[in-house]
């Protein structure tokens, strides 16, 4: 009875097929498993999930498990969990055993974005791999106060697997088992594992922002591998520690000396040092080989104020071969001297063959010096003069709205960009709702975007909101989908215990 049923429901999905225009192709393309795989997946592209959905149930009626697998991932990507569980358990089932390990852990997933966590663990140990992944994603389902010794197990299996691998930090750092992180700290530190070392500076460096650790341990690394000189310094210049990049600069190698981003970050320091002339000739050598950076320009000029150089300043910037960079710099000198004719008169501002790129260059002079109200003025020239780059000058002139705190003009522009490039203006209308204090909105401009830095946003503020089981479920969906924010998730599912604990 039930064959009788599915052979009908099969002949009805062909007929249906018919009625659509084409039909034909779908009749030729069944006796063809093949192209009839192509037909689905163009369907799933093309965002037809209803088409997609009856053609891939076609193709694994001829037992095609890759048709099982894109069924899977349609209901998943739709939040139906439990038929993306179901369609991944046919895919397993119809591969050859030394394929089903991605299979397996996709199916763990997908437990766990249902919380059912014996389940997720069961598949897990399915995929037969010890991965650091498998392993740490295992300890990740039990971050509960009257588990952390189960958690702590996995991890510790993890972090021996693998050297880069310290989910056991981040837990530690989270659950505040300030004890065992000191002494997990000593121990990388005194190990010889450089890869371990560099995972936990960078790990202080970007998810802490402890500087003076992350400076400790690359600066313990640097001693058998001089690039990561180069990381001290980067780090330096950022927390303030100027002449602790300056003793790195002088142990790199002559190659990574050589870099502009290596010269710009040492010029920084002395400049920050207010060592004004050696800070001056390295931000004038940057600028002899043609780099276009405003912030140097912007330094250099403040220099040759500091030392009394501006007409030395000129001599040596009529030097450059660039003369596009040439112009752009003397404008930008002689706007900071107050010489705003000399500076209009050196971009040429008048309509003519440089007409769009004068007035985009003048704008960034006046940004840069936060006159933004001039800045705009010439950005919207721009703008009108321009038919491909439009886009690009209205994100500006947002931005400048966005530093002047007219939130509601910075909207204005940043909508004009949705048709040329939605990613980057929800990511600036979340940011612009951010600070308007509407955090359901920003999480919704977020929320739209498929990079990892919006949907880290969107989880942030969910955070900020204690709203620790959506962030849960949102989490979940993202980790489905290829996302996986490891921190979020043990601090979000930490937090909601934490919370169970305090209502009882």
């Amino acid at each position: 009875m039930i064959k009788k049923l599915e052979i009908i429901g099969v002949s009805i999905l062909i007929v249906i097929g018919l009625i659509w225009g084409g039909g034909e192709i779908y009749l030729r393309n069944f006796a063809n498993n093949k192209k009839l795989f192509i037909t689905a997946n163009k369907y799933k592209l093309a965002g037809d999930y209803f088409k997609a959905k009856l053609i891939f149930y076609l193709s694994y009626k001829a037992k095609n498990k890759k048709a099982a697998t894109a069924l899977a991932e349609i209901y998943q990507k739709h939040y139906q969990f439990a038929q993306a569980i179901n369609w991944y358990k046919k895919a397993y089932q119809l591969s050859a055993k030394d394929s089903r390990c991605s299979i397996a852990e996709r199916i763990a997933k997908a437990y766990t974005a249902l919380s059912q966590r014996e389940k997720a663990i069961e598949w897990y140990k399915k995929t037969h791999s010890d991965g650091e992944f498998v392993l740490s994603n295992i300890g990740d389902l039990f971050i509960k106060p009257e588990e952390f010794s189960e958690a702590e197990k996995w991890y510790k299996k993890a972090f021996k697997k693998v050297s880069w691998q310290i989910s056991l930090l981040d837990f530690y750092d989270i659950t505040n088992q300030s004890n065992k992180k000191k002494k997990f700290v000593a121990q990388v530190y005194s190990s010889k594992d450089i890869y371990r070392k560099s995972s936990v500076a960078h790990h202080f460096e970007n998810s802490q922002k402890n500087y003076q650790q992350a400076i400790k341990f690359y600066s313990n690394i640097a001693i058998k591998d001089p690039q990561y000189y180069y990381s001290i310094l980067e780090i330096a210049e950022k927390a303030g520690k100027y002449q602790k990049g300056i003793t790195a600069y002088k142990k790199m190698t002559k190659k990574d000396k050589d870099s502009y981003l290596t010269k710009r970050m040492l010029a920084n320091c002395y400049f920050n040092m207010e060592d004004y002339q050696s800070a001056y000739s390295l931000y004038l050598d940057i600028l002899q080989k043609c780099y276009d950076d405003n912030n140097i320009l912007k330094n250099l000029t403040m220099c040759s104020q500091k030392l009394n150089y501006i007409s030395q300043t000129i001599e040596d910037i009529n030097r450059l071969k660039n003369s596009n960079l040439k112009k752009y710099t003397l404008g930008y000198i002689y706007y900071k001297i107050g010489d705003i004719e000399k500076s209009n008169a050196t971009f040429d501002i008048k309509p003519g063959e440089y007409y769009t790129y004068s007035c985009s260059s003048t704008a960034h002079i006046f940004m840069k010096n936060q006159d933004y109200d001039q800045a705009i003025k010439f950005f919207k020239l721009a703008a009108l003069s321009s038919s491909g780059s439009a886009s690009l000058y209205n994100n500006f002139i947002g931005n400048c709205y966005l530093n002047l705190n007219q939130y509601q003009n910075a909207i204005i522009w940043y909508e004009k960009i949705i048709p040329f490039n939605s990613e980057n203006a929800n990511e600036l209308l979340g940011n612009c709702y951010q600070k308007m204090g509407h955090l359901d909105e920003a999480i919704k401009c977020y929320q739209k975007n498929s990079n990892s830095r919006s949907l880290k946003r969107a989880i942030s503020l969910l955070l900020k909101k204690k709203q620790y089981d959506i962030a849960l479920k949102y989490l979940a969906e993202y980790r489905s989908k290829g996302f996986y924010f490891p921190h979020q998730f043990r601090k979000a599912y930490y937090l909601k215990q934490q919370e169970k604990e305090n209502d009882k």
